[in-house]
């Protein structure tokens, strides 16, 4: 884990005290978990991937939209997914040497 990466946790983790969200949720015998709904739920990877489904599909309109304006090819937009987030993570990360 980077520097950046732990500074950001960390933060997460002062919000969630901060805004009173219950840490002591249990599932899968875990609890703590830094990315949670507001009742202390961890998010789910569905709930992600629609999340991101979402921002794809509306830069892709406005790319679309901008793309006939202007006259040019739109540049869109893959899928993405936590997957793909989790391995491209991890790619990076080995390419940077910190693996």
């Amino acid at each position: 884990m980077t520097s950046t990466v732990k500074k950001a946790f960390l933060k997460r983790r002062e919000y969630q005290m901060m805004t009173g969200i219950d840490r002591t949720v249990e599932a899968e015998g875990r609890k703590g978990f830094i990315f949670t709904t507001k009742n202390g739920t961890p998010i789910m990877t569905n709930a992600l991937n629609n999340v991101l489904y979402n921002i794809v599909n509306a830069y892709n309109r406005e790319e679309l939209e901008a793309d006939q304006k202007q006259r040019r090819k739109e540049i869109l937009m893959p899928s993405i997914s936590a997957h793909t987030l989790r391995h491209t993570g991890c790619t990076r990360m080995e390419e940077s040497g910190l693996f």
